[in-house]
């Protein structure tokens, strides 16, 4: 690994565990949707072309799965999204932050003859 990877690194290994814990809602968040297509296995398979279940089993179990399906999209959802967002802004917003901080501390200890001898 470079010495200029290195250099840009030391601002990111403070916020390792939030980055992977920002990380592993992503997943989440991503795998949500995914549960789409198993639902419509499921109907299609288990509920509608089940024949030995009765007309009424068949819909209790679709109202059971589409409930469920309800609750994971319009309860679980938009939280998930909501704190993978928050925290994704808060971990880049803290490292441009410890940048910029030691940009400045930087600069404010250049002495006078870098800035005679730039112009700056």
């Amino acid at each position: 690994m470079g010495e200029s990877i290195k250099r840009y690194l030391k601002f990111v290994k403070p916020y390792n565990w939030l980055i992977l814990f920002t990380v592993l809602i992503g997943v989440i968040k991503f795998a949500i949707p995914l549960f789409i297509p198993y639902l419509i296995k499921i109907v299609i398979d288990d509920i509608i072309g089940a024949e030995l279940l009765s007309d009424a089993e068949k819909t209790k179990q679709l109202f059971i799965w589409l409930g469920g399906t309800a609750l994971v999209f319009f309860i679980i959802r938009p939280p998930v999204e909501y704190y993978r967002q928050y925290y994704a802004q808060y971990v880049s917003n803290k490292i441009l932050y410890d940048i910029r901080e030691s940009l400045y501390d930087h600069i404010q200890k250049l002495g006078l003859r870098f800035y005679s001898n730039t112009g700056g």
